[in-house]
């Protein structure tokens, strides 16, 4: 596909020349609306003044409220977190708090989607999609929800995140997900999660030269897939501590 739209392509690099970007990116909208299965809840991005606020997300354990144990998270615990951020005026939209950890892994990604579509009435933006059939899947059920797939381009109920590796890779079966769901209409929110002096330079500027790079090649993909699809510039680029490896708050 890249290489149909005048990139050039190996069997490891792909390297895209700035005509396609910036084609690219006129071809992304401006506005996009993230559209709610409660009309009332619908985002329209970019916000005229205060951001969005979303419940964070993917958690795979929890703190067990009767008991204190710390233990895996579990659909159950998911639905609890869903009918709560539905709820709450201060959540706009809801990521899935928890993934369902009593299912195999291949699972996890649309059942969290499902049991979100079931509780709550906000958009939904899911965590990394990392599988083709995954995306179909997806689909499907979001499809026979909203009354189907002309109806859910109309009107996706939910969002996708996709992590490119850093340094500027992107995880095989991912990609091919970010593609199906672009087609499907679906608005598509690349986030790039480089960290400063582990797998991106020590600089601020390098860091943010290799976040602009992996989302704009995001963007690249996501508009050669389907022209006109809705994007959200996505970054959660970080310092990485010295002395453990995770990355800083920012």
């Amino acid at each position: 596909m890249l290489a149909e739209n005048g990139a050039e392509v190996n069997d490891a690099i792909v390297k895209i020349p700035s005509s396609l970007v910036e084609e690219a990116i006129e071809r992304a909208p401006e506005k996009i609306t993230l559209s709610a299965r409660e009309p009332k809840c619908d985002l329209k991005l970019p916000a005229d003044d205060f951001p969005f606020l979303a419940t964070s997300g993917f958690s795979p354990f929890v703190d067990d409220f009767e008991t204190g144990e710390r233990r895996k998270s579990t659909s159950s615990d998911l639905k609890d977190f869903a009918i709560i951020g539905d709820y709450l005026d201060s959540v706009d939209y809801f990521w899935p708090i928890v993934i369902p950890g009593e299912l195999p892994s291949p699972l996890q990604e649309l059942h969290a989607l499902a049991i979100s579509l079931e509780n709550v009435r906000k958009h939904i933006q899911c965590g990394s999609c990392t599988t083709e059939k995954t995306a179909r899947w997806q689909i499907r059920l979001a499809s026979a929800i909203v009354g189907g797939e002309e109806e859910l381009r109309k009107r996706p109920p939910f969002s996708s995140m996709h992590c490119p590796v850093a340094p500027l890779t992107f995880e095989e079966g991912s990609s091919e997900a970010m593609v199906m769901l672009a087609r499907a209409g679906i608005p598509i929110a690349p986030m790039t999660m480089v960290l400063s002096t582990t797998t991106g330079p020590a600089t601020m500027a390098g860091t943010l030269a290799v976040a602009n790079a992996e989302e704009l090649a995001s963007l690249v993909i996501v508009e050669c897939a389907n022209p006109g699809a809705p994007i959200i510039y996505t970054s959660e680029a970080t310092p990485a501590n010295m002395k453990t490896g995770p990355g800083g708050v920012v």
